[in-house]
């Protein structure tokens, strides 16, 4: 399997942002979006091979030193590795080591059910909505784009995403600009997009900034 890193950090993002992690970040993504916070992902340069032994044996190596016993897939795209994400998750399972999957919800013949939690983070409609479902825990994220704030929302309401399914809605990353500079802009626009609630037909909606990059923290 690819993956370009691994570290321990806090999760800056989703239902358990401010939880202590260990994080494996998955190399490639074919969607290539212009504004992706982690391009490093892609790079040739930043491609390791591991086994899945090898991985996890590292994984448990950081879990020991730390004591964290949570672990966040991300990527890059990490279910463009099906066979390989789903034999780490199912090993880091029966360790008692829970696993948060961050995908772009595109993925086929995916087992959510193996991971503690799923966050989808649709770039298009071109979403399987209903397999993560049976994933007992689920929340879809939504990146708004200051410069075209409607595009999330229609994405948002194209994809019937059940009421009682969480929502994060959080300022998309621009590549243009340096962190600290942007997360300011950031946080006022979350107040507008607070204020002006255009989520407000969803049951659970909760309006997040990356908070790993507010403190200045990978």
């Amino acid at each position: 399997m690819y993956i370009t890193k691994i570290f321990h950090s806090i999760q800056g993002e989703g239902i358990y942002i401010g939880r202590r992690a260990i994080f494996v970040r998955f190399w490639g993504c074919s969607k290539k979006c212009a504004f992706c916070d982690t391009p490093q992902a892609q790079e040739e340069g930043n491609k390791k091979e591991l086994t899945v032994l090898e991985l996890i044996s590292q994984i448990i190596s950081v879990s020991e030193e730390t004591s964290t016993k949570l672990v966040v897939l991300t990527g890059g795209e990490p279910t463009e590795q099906p066979f390989d994400l789903h034999v780490l998750a199912k090993e880091l399972k029966e360790r008692n080591i829970d696993t948060i999957l961050e995908t772009n919800g595109t993925g086929v013949g995916i087992d959510y059910a193996v991971f503690s939690h799923v966050c989808i983070s649709p770039k298009d409609s071109n979403v399987n909505v209903t397999d993560p479902l049976m994933c007992a825990s689920v929340c879809f994220k939504f990146l708004v784009d200051p410069s075209n704030p409607n595009d999330a929302l229609m994405l948002y309401q194209s994809l019937n995403i059940p009421e009682d399914v969480p929502i994060i809605v959080q300022p998309q990353h621009d590549p243009n600009r340096e962190y600290l500079d942007e997360d300011a802009d950031s946080v006022d626009f979350l107040g507008e997009l607070i204020e002006k609630d255009e989520f407000d037909r969803h049951l659970d909606v909760r309006y997040l900034p990356q908070l790993h990059k507010i403190l200045g923290i990978e």
